[in-house]
């Protein structure tokens, strides 16, 4: 597991990968609406064409992002069982949506990707957002189990707490960022 004098710097290590997931969250919508022809207006939380055309595909890329992103080091993990790889998927299914859906749906928001893509299927957000919910947990569930697997019970419980405080970290970073 995590070596006693490694602690803060897994921490710090799992807050920038935190902040990495939503960044290249941005960065999968700004590829997608590269690759149709628009110029994009980018910043660290946000990615749209400048025109304002908000497209299907655009609303998809950052989601696609960071399920394909999650997938590749779920497998990875799998493979090598390397906890740097399990935090990887923790920040692109808990911190990049998990975390976001629970944050908001409560309040009665949705995360604009989800109503962008709702609202071209002609949906309430509500199910978009159950969709990704779902994918986005069994990816997180297939995580854990290989977590359960190779760690003690002692290592898991560290490891979660550091998981839940540096996404909490993170998004008291990330949130003055977004204007």
């Amino acid at each position: 597991m995590i070596k006693n004098n490694n602690h803060l710097r897994f921490f710090i290590l799992m807050v920038l990968i935190c902040i990495s997931a939503v960044i290249l969250h941005e960065i999968g919508h700004a590829i997608i609406y590269t690759m149709q022809g628009f110029n994009v207006d980018f910043n660290l939380t946000k990615a749209n064409p400048v025109s304002g055309e908000i497209t299907l595909l655009g609303s998809m890329g950052g989601l696609l992002f960071n399920l394909i992103t999650a997938i590749i080091f779920l497998f990875l993990f799998k493979k090598y069982k390397k906890i740097l790889f399990f935090v990887v998927v923790f920040a692109h299914t808990w911190f990049s949506r998990l975390f976001l859906y629970l944050l908001k749906l409560p309040r009665g928001y949705y995360p604009t990707d989800e109503m962008m893509i709702a609202s071209y299927f002609n949906l309430h957000p509500l199910i978009i957002c159950s969709i990704f919910l779902i994918i986005f947990s069994l990816i997180l569930y297939e995580a854990f189990k290989i977590l359960l697997d190779i760690y003690s019970k002692n290592d898991l419980y560290k490891i979660l707490i550091y998981s839940f405080s540096a996404s909490l970290l993170s998004m008291l970073i990330i949130i003055p960022l977004e204007g």
